[in-house]
């Protein structure tokens, strides 16, 4: 029969079988895994949240396709070629999406031509993101010709790096230091090792009871513990979890920066300085930027290749977006 220890981490039968150091060695593991995947599922709620699309073709969805961008790095749009109608006469949507992976070489910029569009599902698509040479006629002696995109790569930002990687090292920090957190706690509630000879543990164990009762006075038996030899190891360590909390709040505010995701924290200890705060904001908006102008590059390629009215926007607005840079209003 599995068993629960008191942080709610099952332990199975064929874990408990290999033995009590085994087990609490599991335990810890489960512990540290959870407390990472809580603080990395919400970043990845946070990322996939930003933004918000419009006249996205309605068979692909807008969480999925942000979902995929901030693993993979980027999703791209393309259509199928050919109709196709299943066994009930239901015809498949024409727009598909999915993680474009680039094929040959790519262009003097770092553009991919050749992609491969692979869905979760193993299904996969070869198209083209830019104009390119067509060679199928030639063998039949038809000069080249000069075929055009069949897909548009949308980014997660203008660097092309997946966010995924930065964030996931930004939850095991927080994950570190939330785990440290609980141990320093710990620590703080067992402050005492009490060794004692078997004689006076009954004493023993009286007097640390009533120390925990917060008693203003302990009253021994003199001729009791004459016989008892009684020694107290204190453990006491210095609190440092206000700096821990620091700690963490500095990391998860660097995650929502680079997120593009305003973090500022109000102190009732100290005011924060007008300097810093700017600085913070210019910090938020160069990411906020860069994410945006990723999107909206691949709206205007996708319309101009399929003829849509794809447009995608921040999902919250920032209040330096609405802020003139100067006296006349102009940015």
């Amino acid at each position: 029969m599995a068993k629960k220890n008191a942080d709610g981490v099952i332990v199975p039968p064929e874990i408990m079988m290999l033995g009590k150091s085994y087990a609490s060695r599991y335990q810890a593991d489960i512990l540290n895994l959870r407390t990472y995947s809580v603080w990395l599922n919400r970043f990845t709620e946070a990322a996939i949240s930003c933004f918000t699309w419009e006249n996205l073709p309605e068979s692909i969805p807008a969480d999925y396709f942000e979902k995929m961008i901030f693993y993979r790095g980027n999703m791209a749009l393309t259509k199928r070629q050919n109709n196709i109608v299943d066994i009930l006469g239901n015809t498949y949507p024409d727009f598909v999406a999915a993680p474009a992976i680039p094929e040959g070489r790519l262009d003097i910029y770092g553009n991919p031509c050749k992609v491969r569009l692979i869905a979760q599902n193993g299904d996969y698509w070869t198209r083209y993101a830019s104009e390119h040479v067509d060679l199928k006629g030639t063998n039949s002696g038809l000069p080249p010709i000069i075929s055009p995109a069949d897909c548009a790569i949308c980014w997660d930002s203008i660097s092309r790096i997946p966010l995924f990687t930065p964030i996931d090292v930004y939850a095991r920090k927080i994950a570190e230091i939330d785990r440290t957190f609980d141990l320093h706690t710990m620590a703080q509630r067992h402050p005492f090792v009490i060794e004692v000879d078997e004689e006076g543990q009954r004493g023993a164990r009286a007097m640390f009871s009533q120390v925990k009762d917060g008693e203003p006075a302990i009253y021994v038996n003199r001729n009791a513990m004459a016989n008892s030899t009684l020694n107290v190891l204190n453990m006491q360590v210095p609190y440092v979890g206000d700096k821990l909390q620091e700690d963490k709040k500095a990391i998860i505010g660097e995650a929502y920066t680079l997120l593009g995701i305003d973090n500022q924290q109000n102190d009732k200890k100290e005011r924060v300085q007008t300097a810093e705060v700017l600085s913070n904001n210019e910090q938020i908006a160069v990411m906020r930027m860069s994410r945006l102008k990723a999107r909206q590059q691949f709206c205007d390629r996708a319309n101009e290749i399929f003829g849509t009215n794809i447009s995608v926007r921040w999902a919250i607005g920032h209040e330096f977006e609405q802020m003139p840079t100067d006296a006349s209003g102009e940015w």
